[in-house]
C-alpha cells in the first residue's frame, strides 16, 4: 500500500494583532483625538457648547445614516425619548461641555486621564447602589483609582482657580458612569446600541443647539470652526461605532480599557499637537489609574 506524505498538523498561524486589540487601539486614539480637536475649536472661536452641540448633531446625523443603511429604525415611542433624553443631558451634554471647559483651562492631557476614571466610577456607583457585591478586588481596584485621583488634583491646591477646574473635571467621568447605570435601567434591553448612540446624540442636539446659536459666531474662524467641527463629529460617529463593535466581539470588561489607552493618545498627542508638557504627577496618577482598571478587569 502507498503511503502518501503528510503535513503534520500545525497550530493556526496567529495574526500580527488580534481584532478586539486592534480595535480597542483605534477607539482610545480616535476618542484622544477628539479631545484635542476640542482645543483647536476653542482656538478657533467656538465656545464649549458650540462644540458639543454641533459634535452632537453630526455625529447624530452620521449615525442615522448608517442605521438606516443597516435596515434600523431609531425607537421613538415614549419610553424611548424619555431615556434618550435622560442620557443625553447626563452621560453627553454635562461631561462634553465640561470636559470642553477643562480641556481650554488645564489642557487635553488632563482631560484625556479624566475620561480614563469612567469604569472606575461606574463600578464604585453600582456597588454603592447595590447593582454590584463588594469585593476585595473591587475595593481595591476604586481605591487605586482614588489615589491617581488626589494625586491629580493636588497640584491645584496651589491655586484656587486650577483646583475648581480640575474638580469640574470629575464630571466627566461622573457623567459618563451614571449614564452607563442609567442606560441599563431606563434603555430596554433588546433596543440595538447603534440605534441608542443615534438616539442619544440627537436627543443631546436638541439641548444644546439653540443655546448655541444664541452664543452667536461673531468672534469665531468660521471656516476653521465649521472644520474643526466636522471633523469631531466624523471622529464621535467613528469612535461609536468602533466601541460599539469591540463590546461585541470582546464584551463590557475590554471596552472598558478603551479610557486608559485614551489617556495615553492623549497626552502624546497635547504634547505633540499644543506643546503640553505633561508632569510627573500627571504620569503617577494615571499609572495608578490603570492599575485600578486592571485590577476591576482581571477581577471580571
Amino acid at each position: 500500500m502507498l503511503q502518501t506524505d503528510t503535513v503534520p498538523n500545525r497550530p493556526p498561524v496567529s495574526p500580527l494583532i488580534s481584532l478586539p486589540t486592534l480595535l480597542l487601539l483605534l477607539g482610545g486614539f480616535l476618542l484622544a483625538t477628539n479631545v484635542n480637536l476640542t482645543k483647536a475649536g476653542l482656538l478657533a472661536g467656538l465656545t464649549p457648547v458650540q462644540i458639543a452641540a454641533g459634535t452632537a448633531l453630526g455625529a447624530g446625523s452620521i449615525l442615522a445614516l448608517f442605521n438606516r443603511a443597516q435596515g434600523r429604525r431609531i425607537p421613538t415611542d415614549p419610553r424611548h425619548l424619555r431615556a434618550f433624553l435622560t442620557l443625553a443631558l447626563i452621560s453627553f451634554t454635562l461631561p462634553m461641555t465640561m470636559g470642553v471647559f477643562v480641556t481650554g483651562k488645564i489642557g487635553a492631557s488632563f482631560t484625556s486621564v479624566m475620561m480614563s476614571l469612567t469604569p472606575l466610577v461606574t463600578l464604585a456607583l453600582a456597588t454603592l447602589f447595590r447593582i454590584e457585591a463588594l469585593r476585595l478586588t473591587t475595593a481595591a481596584g476604586i481605591g487605586l483609582g482614588l489615589v491617581g485621583t488626589l494625586i491629580l488634583v493636588t497640584p491645584g491646591l496651589q491655586a484656587p482657580e486650577g483646583l475648581l477646574w480640575m474638580l469640574c473635571g470629575l464630571v466627566i467621568p461622573l457623567g459618563n458612569a451614571t449614564g452607563n447605570i442609567l442606560r441599563s435601567i431606563l434603555v430596554p434591553r433588546d433596543t440595538p446600541s447603534p440605534a441608542i448612540a443615534c438616539g442619544v446624540l440627537l436627543s443631546a442636539a436638541v439641548f444644546l443647539t439653540p443655546l448655541a446659536i444664541a452664543q452667536g459666531f461673531e468672534t469665531a474662524d468660521l471656516p476653521a470652526a465649521a472644520l474643526t467641527v466636522l471633523a469631531g463629529a466624523v471622529l464621535s460617529a467613528i469612535s461609536n461605532v468602533t466601541l460599539l463593535r469591540l463590546q461585541n466581539v470582546a464584551g463590557p470588561v475590554r471596552l472598558s480599557q478603551v479610557g486608559y489607552v485614551a489617556a495615553c493618545f492623549g497626552g502624546g498627542l497635547a504634547t505633540l499637537l499644543y506643546g503640553e508638557r505633561p508632569s510627573l504627577s500627571l504620569f503617577i496618577a494615571a499609572g495608578f489609574i490603570i492599575m485600578g482598571v486592571r485590577l476591576v478587569s482581571r477581577r471580571a
